[in-house]
């Protein structure tokens, strides 16, 4: 796998920080890539500090005196607040020190513990005056971010964070933050030069995208922490449960800022009054929580009854994780730190959640759902950013497949690799995409040729004839998803001594793509499978095969029946191709979650997506199970089937599918004939009709061949592919799509299909008014016959 390499902050005990990383590190590695965390070991970035230097006479002021001896105490003592400065806040801190210490320590161990077995450090260190070069050259890329990489107070701020190490075409900035509003005037010039250096740009917030503009005239995408990368049913996952944690109702509260006496005193008096007790974070005055590592912190947050924070990654949290909270204004010295709060709590929707506008009683008072869309929305937004960009990376070096919005996952790039370098791996969502080991790559460019994404077959073909099929016998028609022409079909080559591909089921119930040489196993094939198959290595086992003068009846979607064409090259006497009308293709992981959740674990027997214990045209999911039990709901009631027809869990490049075409690459196109009988009444209680389309000449001699089991009569082609939206027209994107990818793996499918599926109410109550309409229309024009 391709190496990306790291570059943010390290060191120290910051769960924002360590916890971003994390995340950084999971988005990458779930884009397919290998994600390493730089050793940066920058003491001092410039020689000078960003700050104007303090007049002498200033420095024996009063006022500065006492704000430096503020700061020499909460260095020792490890006070946050300046109440623990002074009298018996002071006294306190000085009793508990050797208790701090023990604290501090164990909370370091913890920290080091959490790094070692959830974080991957490159080997190497450098700093910013000695880079490895043939070292950095081994990584592909290389990502700066997130937190604050780029706040120019840091006395660690170097050129390492604009990644000015590595050749320009490899930097890319991941959501990084300047922390603050404006750049210092001591370090303009190098952050304008920095900036204008990295091809890609995106920032955490606003300010910092007017920062861009105004340093380089360049536009950066405002995006949202990578903490947001990952779903809140991965952060449960990832959480631990504290042995220290209270057992009762408690609040979180979570300040890296001072926090004042009217802050104590109101939360205080909330916890008395929800009877509650207080998890006070990083406070030496709460040593009981002062060692909790970056697991149980996200545990403690997730499962508390309200969140007070002045913590950017304690407001980001609190939001993933759907608790309720109230952001306080940092109370420091310094520039202002809040932009980043106010960028993300106007994003979504929860401006008001600030502790100036908050009354106690509304602190529950919470509606996640708008977050909860535009956090779905955002989330796709990051990973579509990184994702090109770190496609663009190197692309004259690296071969130049499909991007991730046009790649169908047909394999054939996996299938056509002489060295194995490359391998079809899962994204978030449960698609399959390509990834290419750089250290096995040959440059052969065999991967790019077979690559049918800006291609759609070796020619194209002329306007089809349109047929209606179905089998003369009743069992067969009955068995299939139509009118079971792909039955007869594979039994003339099965009969022939040839192998018939297709998508079956395997021992997991998961959807791959099989050759079957008997009748016997035929059922393994047959019926419809609304699940993306995994082609593994057939496309090889085709091309075997056909070498062999075997006849091979080749069946798939049109974008797998074109992969395969592409794969061979060339054409072959006995291969026979059907491809389907396609309305997409669902995500396996979808599938899995389902079969889990919904269908309880349970040992199944046997499954149908296209059951006609209802009828052909009111079809059923059914799920027969070992214990001779069994589970059939409707296709409009059955939550993975209504997701799918509604467009929620189909791969991306479904909803841009250049294969809507009549000219097809392939022999032969299956699909249902749906509203058959509007074009032939006569089949209006038929079990099934298939409609087929003959692409060549091919096609037709072996629909003939199979006609002695078949019945076969042409049919209006217009008449028919309109009765098949499917078959020129790619599906609507859902606006409820990144939403449902994001809830799908913690919540109830069912509940989650619903919610998506949901109409707004304006909408609804148009269509109870459009309906009733129609119905007092009717009854107008009956009571008038009479």
């Amino acid at each position: 796998m391709k190496k990306v390499g790291i570059a943010t902050m390290t060191g120290g005990q910051n769960y924002g920080n360590t916890l971003q990383n994390y995340a950084v590190q999971e988005i990458i590695s779930a884009l397919g890539y290998e994600a390493w965390t730089l050793k940066n070991t920058t003491k001092v970035g410039f020689p000078d500090c960003a700050r104007k230097p303090v007049p002498i006479i200033k420095k024996l002021m009063p006022r500065y005196i006492h704000d430096y001896r503020v700061v020499r105490l909460k260095q020792k003592y490890g006070c946050k607040n300046n109440r623990d400065c002074r009298g018996a806040g002071l006294r306190r801190a000085k009793n508990t020190l050797t208790d701090y210490r023990a604290a501090k320590k164990s909370r370091e161990e913890k920290f080091a513990r959490f790094v070692a077995e959830h974080l991957r450090f490159d080997t190497v260190a450098f700093d910013s005056k000695c880079f490895p070069r043939e070292h950095l050259d081994t990584f592909y890329a290389f990502v700066c971010g997130s937190d604050q990489v780029w706040n120019p107070y840091f006395h660690t701020n170097s050129m390492i964070e604009f990644l000015q190490f590595a050749p320009e075409y490899k930097r890319i900035a991941f959501v990084p933050s300047f922390g603050i509003s404006e750049i210092p005037d001591t370090r303009t010039y190098d952050y304008a030069q920095w900036l204008a250096s990295i091809p890609h740009l995106s920032v955490r917030e606003e300010a910092g995208a007017r920062i861009i503009q105004e340093l380089t005239g360049r536009e950066a995408q405002v995006l949202l922490d990578p903490s947001f990368g990952l779903t809140r049913a991965q952060w449960l996952k990832f959480a631990r449960k504290p042995k220290t944690a209270p057992k009762g109702k408690y609040v979180f509260c979570y300040f890296l800022g001072n926090e004042i006496h009217e802050y104590c005193r109101w939360i205080e008096r909330y916890a008395e009054k929800h009877d509650c007790e207080i998890v006070e974070m990083f406070d030496i005055h709460s040593l009981r929580y002062y060692d909790i590592d970056p697991c149980e912190f996200v545990w403690l947050l997730a499962n508390a009854y309200a969140v007070f924070t002045d913590s950017f990654h304690g407001t980001a949290f609190s939001v993933n994780m759907q608790v309720p909270f109230v952001a306080f204004e940092r109370q420091e010295g310094g520039a202002s730190m809040s932009s980043r709060i106010t960028t993300l709590l106007n994003k979504t929707g929860l401006s008001n959640r600030v502790f100036s506008k908050m009354k106690d009683s509304d602190i529950q008072r919470i509606d996640f759902s708008e977050a909860n869309e535009v956090v779905a929305d955002e989330r796709k937004r990051m990973f579509d950013y990184l994702s090109y960009a770190l496609e663009q990376v190197d692309g004259k070096k690296a071969p130049l497949l499909a991007n991730r919005h046009h790649c169908s996952g047909c394999g054939a790039c996996a299938n056509a690799c002489p060295v194995e370098a490359l391998k079809m791996v899962r994204d978030i969502e449960g698609f399959a995409y390509p990834v290419i080991d750089q250290k096995k790559c040959i440059g052969c460019g065999a991967c790019e040729r077979v690559c049918p994404a800006e291609r759609s077959g070796l020619a194209p073909t002329a306007n089809p004839d349109a047929f209606y099929v179905y089998s003369k016998e009743l069992a067969t028609v009955k068995a299939s998803s139509s009118g079971g022409v792909f039955t007869e079909l594979a039994r003339l080559i099965l009969g022939e001594k040839g192998l018939v591909f297709g998508a079956g089921f395997d021992d997991d119930y998961g959807i791959c793509h099989f050759s079957v040489s008997s009748e016997q196993e035929l059922p393994r094939l047959r019926t419809s499978k609304y699940v993306q198959s995994d082609t593994r290595q057939c496309y090889r086992e085709v091309k075997k095969t056909l070498e062999e003068n075997k006849p091979v009846l080749f069946t798939g979607t049109p974008c797998q029946v074109s992969a395969l064409k592409r794969f061979l090259q060339k054409n072959y006497d006995k291969l026979y191709t059907a491809d389907i009308i396609c309305h997409g293709v669902p995500s396996p992981l979808v599938w899995e979650q389902y079969l889990q959740k919904v269908h309880d674990g349970k040992k199944i027997k046997n499954i149908s997506f296209r059951d006609k214990t209802y009828g052909w045209n009111a079809f059923s999911m059914r799920v027969n199970y070992e214990d001779g039990s069994s589970y059939c709901e409707l296709a409009t009631k059955d939550p993975f089937v209504r997701a799918f027809l509604a467009n929620l869990t189909l791969r991306p490049s479904c909803y841009q599918c250049q294969y809507k075409t009549l000219n097809r690459c392939s022999d032969l196109t299956l699909a249902d004939y749906w509203g058959v009988e509007t074009v032939h009444p006569e089949l209006k209680e038929q079990q099934g009709v298939s409609l087929v389309l003959t692409h060549s000449e091919r096609g037709r001699e072996l629909l003939n061949k199979a006609s002695s089991n078949l019945v076969v009569e042409k049919t209006d082609r217009e008449k028919a592919v309109k009765m098949n939206h499917a078959a020129l027209h790619s599906v609507a994107w859902h606006p409820k799509r990144n939403l449902f990818f994001s809830e799908f793996e913690k919540m109830d499918m069912p509940r989650l299909v619903k919610r998506c599926l949901k109409q707004p109410i304006q909408k609804r109550i148009r269509r109870i008014i459009a309906v009733n309409g129609s119905r007092a229309k009717k009854l107008i024009r009956k009571l008038r016959r009479k």
